[in-house]
């Protein structure tokens, strides 16, 4: 079974601290990167998706409390392939670094160190699938489904760059939905690469 999943993340600092000096001088510094480093962002949900015996799609989506959602998703992945878009490079990076300052036990199948290609075939990275047929290096998951005409996430709705904003406004139920989204295309983008044999 292959599980499907998405994760929104969010400042750990509050409103009022985003503000302040300190924080300004820790944007300066880092720049763009800032919004994407575990070590100054954390988790505000995870949406995984997958298909049951009936060939259903369900929908688990995990929120609010970090350390928990962490822990349930490590439960829900255990002995699972699992599939997203730049995977490898953001999304497992950012969960692993985020369960260490949580002290939750990092699953085995999570652990890329000295493993050789052929043994992360659970893993599946539609990024490195796209890259093997394009000339540039990085594609967003929002270009590639306009390229394939797959239906973006970022058509309706809010995108990443204004979760932190909705998150300050309490609009929970959008930053879900628009997580959601990006897992549904997800599995549309990984479907149109099965039918034309590059999984």
């Amino acid at each position: 079974m292959i599980i499907f999943f998405d994760i929104e993340t969010i400042s750990i600092f509050n409103k009022k601290v985003r503000k302040q000096k300190t924080y300004l001088l820790l944007k300066e510094k880092y720049q763009d990167k800032l919004n994407f480093m575990p070590e100054y962002n954390k988790i505000l949900c995870i949406s995984a998706w997958y298909i049951n015996n009936n060939d259903e799609i369900v929908i688990k989506t995990f929120s609010w409390d970090e350390k928990t959602t962490i822990q349930e998703f490590f439960n829900a992945i255990e002995k699972n392939n699992i599939s997203w878009y730049n995977i490898k490079w953001f999304d497992i990076p950012f969960i692993i670094k985020r369960a260490l300052n949580h002290q939750i036990a990092i699953p085995n199948s999570l652990k890329f160190f000295w493993k050789k290609p052929w043994e992360l075939e659970h893993i599946i990275d539609l990024l490195e699938v796209y890259k093997n047929w394009v000339f540039n290096s990085f594609s967003s998951l929002d270009l590639v489904c306009n390229f394939l005409w797959i239906t973006s996430p970022k058509d309706k709705g809010i995108d990443w760059s204004q979760v932190q904003e909705f998150y300050d406004l309490w609009k929970e139920k959008e930053i879900i939905e628009y997580c959601e989204r990006d897992v549904k295309a997800t599995i549309e983008v990984y479907n149109y690469f099965k039918l034309y044999n590059l999984i």
